[in-house]
């Protein structure tokens, strides 16, 4: 169950998920949806990407749907992302598991195995385990988003998976839990759209974005390559102050967002067969060995054995 959504307008970090499927490639301009069906030996999936309206799109990255059966693995591992991640099951087919490798899970995190959670800012990956059988909406948050729309602590939030129950209120996760029984992926996406929209107007008239918010778009935009002392200078912060500034409105300090970002660019170019010494160099790596310190740091995978495991047509990294 995952995805990790680009945001709209700005460079990409890496059309690849955190939590059981990835990210298809963002459909083009004025397209309504992108629809990944894929059927093999390794399973059937199907994974349905759109946007929100572009009011929605500061807030919110993207929704992403998922259905699947059939499937010879039971494992994946989430990457690290910047980004919040609500997770809307439409049955009780996904568990956290405890440690970050597969081999480690035997209980979930925290007994968490709701239909309904969310995760925060990670900056290490973690192991989900699905049902043979399972369907869902992942809705990406970007961290403002999360803080206005669901009213969430972003400094409580970093590497935490928490049930709906604990963070949501009632109305919300009886809208979301409405979402199984509407008759298809655009009936649902749209009636996301109009939670989501009533839940923005409902706040505060102006909004104006924070200096912390500017520095993670420039961030973003960067694809992590962007200095730390040069956001701090763009924002009049001290050096410390931009630390916990964003440790409070992220739930990460920039450096470690950097670092995430730097190595989920280098995701998307792992699909592309771009050199492994050109990969690093792209993605602002000091060489090939320090790129593989990186993947085996956030994905537990040396880049090919990462490859190896990366499933198509949007299918995640398989942990078994």
């Amino acid at each position: 169950m995952s995805p990790s959504g680009d945001l709209v307008g700005e460079r990409p970090m890496g059309a690849r998920p955190l939590a059981g499927h990835a990210l298809p490639p963002p459909p083009s301009p004025g397209a309504r949806l992108r629809q990944v069906r894929h059927e093999s030996e390794l399973g059937c999936w199907e994974t349905v990407w759109r946007r929100p309206p572009p009011s929605l799109r500061r807030f919110v990255a993207g929704y992403l749907g998922y259905d699947e059966s059939g499937r010879s693995f039971r494992v994946r591992r989430e990457l690290p992302s910047d980004l919040i991640t609500l997770v809307v099951g439409f049955e009780l087919s996904v568990r956290v598991l405890r440690g970050e490798r597969a081999e480690d899970g035997g209980e979930p995190e925290g007994g968490l195995r709701q239909q309904i959670f969310v995760t925060g800012a990670q900056d290490r990956y973690r192991c989900t385990e699905t049902a043979p059988v399972s369907s869902g909406i992942l809705v990406r948050f970007t961290p403002v988003g999360a803080r206005v729309l669901l009213g969430l602590p972003m400094h409580l939030m970093a590497n935490q998976a928490v049930g709906g129950a604990e963070l949501l209120d009632a109305p919300l996760l009886e809208r979301l839990a409405e979402l199984a029984g509407k008759a298809g992926w655009e009936e649902r996406f749209a009636a996301l759209d109009a939670l989501l929209t009533r839940r923005l107007t409902a706040g505060p008239d102006k909004l104006a974005p924070s200096p912390t918010e500017r520095a993670w778009r420039q961030m973003r935009r960067s694809a992590g390559q962007v200095a730390v002392r040069d956001l701090a200078a763009a924002t009049g912060y001290s050096h410390k102050h931009l630390i916990d500034r964003f440790r409070d409105e992220i739930g990460l300090a920039p450096k470690t967002l950097s670092q995430v970002m730097r190595f989920r660019s280098a995701v998307r170019l792992i699909d592309t067969g771009t050199r492994l010494t050109d990969i690093a160099h792209s993605c602002g790596y000091t060489d090939q060995s320090h790129l593989s310190r990186e993947f085996a740091r956030y994905a537990g995978r040396s880049p090919s054995a990462f490859s190896r495991s990366w499933l198509p047509d949007g299918g995640g990294l398989r942990a078994d």
